[in-house]
């Protein structure tokens, strides 16, 4: 006797007629009644007395059908953890990002300790990857703004809040300044990469508030060279600088802090909130937030040979 073979009967004693439970079980009638003599002869119990034309249960069967409906929802149980534990165990994440510098680097550390987990980053709105998310067509967000979801299907958490420096060639006018408002970067040409649309609403909200507006907006792989060559200005957050900083790659660039209070990169994760209760999406989201923990007390990104795993995804620098 198997859980089909049960189910089987369960359906029988529920339509009290063994062509309805056949046709609902999408059997044929004699391989129904087949199952219910073979588990029959096996407990050596009889479970249905035939009453008309109906099937009703003895006592035994009623016994039968309140113990065999607990097997049978004890391995459903089983059957949808097995079944999530393989979702579980996925080598795959898909994400979205729209923020300011640093998500490379970030699935590099990551990858260094979990090497067999890929990633595949979701090209699309902002307003396209939330619902995205909403559907399962995406594991995790990264934005510069908090999602508001109505619904309350998913999380937004702050990970990060840190000023913004602008790098200018040394022949900008304020270049021998350590700190500047963002108007004295008005009329300038801003370069960006990749050139989304929420990164350029939210540099463009920057100049807005500031009174101020960017000369033109160029993409380019090459910011560095094109301010050697054209100046013109990048803006990144204070852990990138930071960290283009001990890695010596400024050369003759020169950094300035934003002064204005407004000039805050906020990074958020968003995610679905049965996400978080998934091993492999969970264990990112852990490992996200302490190496943005990291990120914000040592003030750069940090290099992926100083991390040094810790119980799983907690982490700590050499």
């Amino acid at each position: 006797m198997d859980i089909k073979q049960i189910m089987y009967i369960l359906t029988l004693a529920d339509e009290g007629n063994m062509i309805r439970a056949a046709e609902k079980l999408n059997i044929s009638q004699p391989a129904l009644s087949q199952t219910l003599r073979q588990i029959q002869e096996e407990i050596g119990l009889r479970l249905f007395v035939k009453i008309g034309r109906s099937l009703e249960l003895t006592e035994d069967g009623r016994f039968f059908y309140v113990k065999g409906n607990e097997l049978v929802e004890k391995a459903e149980e089983f059957y949808y953890l097995m079944d999530r534990r393989r979702n579980q165990n996925q080598t795959h994440l898909r994400y979205y990002t729209e923020f300011m510098d640093g998500t490379d680097e970030t699935i590099d550390v990551f990858q260094k300790f979990f090497p067999d987990i890929s990633f595949e980053r979701s090209y699309c709105s902002s307003w396209q990857a939330q619902r995205k998310l909403k559907y399962g067509e995406l594991d995790l967000m990264l934005s510069l703004n908090h999602i508001d979801d109505p619904d309350k299907d998913l999380l937004s958490e702050k990970l990060l809040e840190e000023g913004v420096y602008a790098i200018v060639s040394p022949n900008f006018q304020y270049a021998n300044d350590k700190v500047i408002p963002v108007a004295m970067l008005d009329g300038e040409t801003l370069f960006i990469n990749p050139n989304t649309e929420p990164l350029v609403e939210y540099f463009n909200s920057i100049f807005e508030k500031a009174g101020a507006h960017i000369g033109a907006i160029k993409e380019t792989h090459e910011p560095f060279a094109e301010l050697e060559e054209q100046g013109g200005f990048i803006l990144v957050p204070e852990s990138a600088y930071n960290s283009y900083l001990k890695k010596d790659k400024l050369g003759n660039l020169v950094g300035l802090k934003l002064r204005d209070s407004f000039c805050k990169k906020q990074l958020y994760l968003t995610y679905r909130e049965s996400s978080e209760k998934d091993t492999l999406p969970h264990a990112f989201f852990s490992f996200l937030r302490a190496y943005y923990k990291l990120c914000a007390k040592e003030g750069c990104l940090p290099d992926a040979e100083r991390f040094i795993p810790e119980d799983g995804c907690n982490l700590k620098l050499k």
